[in-house]
């Protein structure tokens, strides 16, 4: 599985600038695994060209077995 670029909700900082980042810190998630809905987020479309749905595996990977089984 392809690593993520971004550090920022990973290593606990955030983007000022990331819009992802900020719905996160806004609704306390310690990132987008939290949200009941980041499967269908319309937030992560500016990925898809190049990324196709690695973030949405990368994330759900998460869910299942929290940051500490992911690597």
């Amino acid at each position: 599985m392809v690593k993520l670029r971004c550090k920022g909700c990973r290593d606990g900082s955030r983007s000022k600038f990331c819009k992802i980042a900020k719905y996160a810190q806004k609704r306390e998630y310690q990132g987008c695994w939290e949200c009941d809905e980041f499967q269908t987020c319309q937030k992560f479309d500016f990925l898809k060209p190049i990324h196709k749905e690695v973030n949405i595996k990368i994330l759900q990977k998460i869910k299942r077995q929290g940051m500490d089984g992911f690597s």
